[in-house]
């Protein structure tokens, strides 16, 4: 195999493990944002749950006779904290995790092996490239079998991939689109989220921090007054 005259099955085959990179990369987004979905839930309803449990106790507080409709909040909010242990153990567990990680490192193997490849093809000729880079791709492939029941349904978009690469491509299409394309634009994305999420968490924080102060206003109220009668008598 020479330089500029690749072999036959050449083209062929870097196409078809470029649709193996991009199924392997979606399937890694996906069960990120599957993570990402119930990591949310667990944080919000972690939040709604103690704020109904401090609003049942505040009405309880505030009047005796609101006993009943503060049991129903309190119950509600039992309810949904209970359902916190279920989604950790079940949608946020360590295998979860787990996969995740495997798919995105799959993903990002297979791109660099192929990059890998090409610069090979280009500058050396090895007659062996080819060989040696078809049974590296099916190693790495190997590894993650178990997880192709994730990936089944993904079908990769048809692309203009690089099928040829010198090494001022390589710079272009891998070093400088990888920092403009993921690394910027994700930090953006992620920078964003984790502050709308931290105003949501301040926002249920305060409220039920002003429950319990409400709450503890009344009872504070309640004694102080049940002390000025005594007195007075």
């Amino acid at each position: 195999m020479n330089g500029n005259n690749p072999s036959v099955g050449h083209h062929e085959i870097v196409e078809k493990l470029w649709q193996d990179q991009e199924r392997w990369s979606k399937t890694a987004s996906r069960l990120k944002k599957e993570l990402i979905k119930w990591r949310l839930y667990a944080t919000i309803a972690g939040i709604t749950g103690a704020i109904l449990e401090t609003l049942a106790g505040t009405l309880t507080a505030l009047n005796p006779d609101l006993r009943i409709p503060a049991g129903v909040i309190a119950i509600i909010g039992a309810v949904i904290l209970s359902t916190i242990p279920f989604i950790t153990i079940n949608k946020l567990s360590k295998e979860r995790i787990g996969n995740w990680i495997r798919s995105r490192s799959v993903s990002e193997a297979l791109k660099e092996l192929i990059y890998k490849f090409l610069i090979k093809v280009t500058y050396s000729g090895s007659a062996t490239a080819l060989q040696e880079f078809i049974e590296e791709t099916d190693n790495v492939k190997e590894k993650v079998k178990d997880l192709t029941i994730y990936c089944a349904d993904i079908e990769p978009v048809r692309k203009d991939r690089p099928l040829d690469l010198t090494i001022n491509d390589y710079v272009i299409k891998r070093v400088d689109d990888q920092i403009e394309k993921y690394y910027r634009k994700n930090g953006k994305i992620k920078a964003l989220a984790a502050k709308r999420l931290h105003g949501i968490e301040f926002g249920f924080g305060l409220f039920a921090v002003i429950l319990g102060a409400v709450a503890g206003f009344h009872t504070f109220f309640k004694s102080f007054s049940f002390f000025a009668m005594t007195v007075k008598v």
